[in-house]
C-alpha cells in the first residue's frame, strides 16, 4: 500500500488578515484509518455577530470539501458538496456563521463528480442526521464526521486513489504532462481519460493546481522556468501578485 508523502497538500484556505481577529479556522487532520482519503477534518466560525459580512478565500486543489451547516439557523440542511474549478472563489459567508467539513483528496469522492467541479451539489439524501448530532454535540464533531467517513467508505461514496497519491508524492519531478505519464505509467491518452474520469480534471489543469501548491507550501518556484512565469501563472488563478496575496490573506 502506498501513502501520501510530508508534503503539505493542499495549502488551506485563506481568511482575509482584517478578518482573521473575529473568526476561527481550524483543521484536524484523520487517523491513520482514514489518512489516504481524507486531507482534514475542518472548521470555521465566527467568534461573534460580525459588522460586515464575512469573505472566505477557497483556493483551487482539486479536493472535494463536504460541508455542513451547523448554525442555529443553517441555510441549508444535510450535506453540501463542492470543489473549486481553476480559480480561486470568494465565498460571502454574512455575519455569522457556523460550519464543519470534510476535505476528501482528489480523485476520492465518487459521487456524481462532473456536477460538482467548479460548482456545489446540495446531498438531501446524506447528512441530515449528523447535522443535527453535531448541532447538539459540537464539542463531538469530529468523532461524529470520522463516523460519516467510514458509512461513506462502506457505500462507495468515496475510496483511496493510487493515481491521485502517486502523482502528488512526486509533484516535484512533474513539469510537463507526459512527466506525470511516465510516473504512473500511463500514455498521456490513458492519462487524460483516467484523470478526467477519477479527478473530473484534465491532466494539465491538475499539473497546474498541484505546482501551484507545490509552490506555495515550499516557497519553490523551480518548477516553473522563471519568476515571470510563476508571476503570471500564479495571477491567473488568484487575481494577485504573490505578494499582494501574502499581504492580504493569512496562512
Amino acid at each position: 500500500m502506498i501513502y501520501f508523502s510530508s508534503m503539505n497538500y493542499p495549502v488551506s484556505p485563506r481568511i482575509l488578515r482584517e478578518d482573521s481577529k473575529n473568526s476561527t479556522y481550524t483543521e484536524t487532520k484523520p487517523s491513520n484509518l482514514f489518512k489516504n482519503i481524507v486531507s482534514c477534518f475542518w472548521c470555521l466560525s465566527a467568534k461573534k455577530q460580525l459588522d460586515k459580512s464575512f469573505e472566505y478565500l477557497i483556493i483551487p486543489d482539486a479536493c472535494v470539501d463536504l460541508v455542513f451547516d451547523i448554525s442555529s439557523k443553517p441555510s441549508f440542511d444535510g450535506a453540501l458538496v463542492m470543489t473549486a474549478g481553476l480559480k480561486v472563489q470568494k465565498i460571502d459567508l454574512g455575519k455569522n456563521f457556523n460550519y464543519v467539513g470534510i476535505r476528501f483528496y482528489p480523485g476520492v469522492w465518487k459521487y456524481n463528480l462532473k456536477n460538482i467541479i467548479d460548482s456545489a451539489l446540495f446531498l438531501d439524501v446524506l447528512g441530515k442526521k449528523e447535522c443535527a448530532e453535531i448541532r447538539n454535540k459540537s464539542d463531538e464533531y469530529l468523532t461524529i464526521l470520522e463516523n460519516f467517513t467510514q458509512y461513506l467508505l462502506d457505500f462507495n461514496y468515496v475510496s483511496e486513489n493510487k493515481l491521485v497519491i502517486t502523482l502528488i508524492n512526486n509533484i516535484e519531478k512533474i513539469n510537463f504532462v507526459k512527466d506525470m505519464g511516465k510516473i504512473v505509467s500511463l500514455s498521456e491518452r490513458q492519462l487524460r481519460r483516467k484523470t478526467m474520469n477519477e479527478t473530473g480534471y484534465r491532466p494539465h489543469d491538475l499539473m497546474k493546481i498541484l505546482r501551484f501548491h507545490n509552490s506555495l507550501s515550499h516557497n519553490d518556484i523551480s518548477q516553473y522556468s522563471d519568476q515571470a512565469h510563476y508571476i503570471r501563472s500564479f495571477k491567473k488563478i488568484t487575481n494577485e501578485t504573490p505578494v499582494s496575496f501574502i499581504d492580504l490573506y493569512t496562512e
